[in-house]
């Protein structure tokens, strides 16, 4: 508690002094440098009290395995929610694309895939449409998600 009360003091001082020092700064082109000094110096202040005393997080013993995995089936959940309305928001701007360049389409779906950077990344495009259409749609959608999306124009 008296780092984060040191902390507050230290924010509180710096931002009183700073803004003395910028009102006194006399020019425009000096401005961009000083304050780029000036929020290191803060930076370094606030952190210092913490890398100093340490930071120490006290974790009760007393967690049991089946409050983790409720943790757990709730993240998963969450996760699969906003993957389900990313992939509904991707479904509506690609038929907007689609339906911009005149090209009328039915039952679009995508598969997506988390990468490795947690990414949500288009792997397929599967959609009903007009034989005609066939290479457009796949030239026009290719541009959009990328090469190595596959496109299946099922019967």
């Amino acid at each position: 508690m008296d780092t984060l009360k040191t902390v507050a003091l230290i924010g509180c001082l710096l931002g009183v002094a700073f803004t003395m020092l910028e009102i006194t700064i006399p020019g425009d082109k000096l401005k961009g440098h000083v304050k780029t000094v000036m929020s290191k110096v803060m930076l370094i202040a606030i952190l210092t009290p913490f890398v100093k005393e340490g930071l120490v997080f006290a974790v009760s013993s007393d967690i049991d395995a089946s409050e983790l995995s409720q943790t757990e089936d709730l993240q998963k959940s969450i996760d699969d929610f906003y993957i389900k309305e990313t992939e509904g928001k991707i479904i509506e701007s690609l038929n907007a694309y689609l339906l911009k360049d005149g090209l009328e389409t039915d039952n679009l779906c995508i598969v997506t895939e988390i990468d490795e950077y947690n990414f949500l990344e288009v792997k397929k495009i599967s959609l009903k449409a007009n034989e005609k259409d066939f290479e457009k749609i796949e030239i026009l959608l290719k541009s959009l998600v990328g090469d190595k999306v596959v496109i299946e124009f099922p019967e």
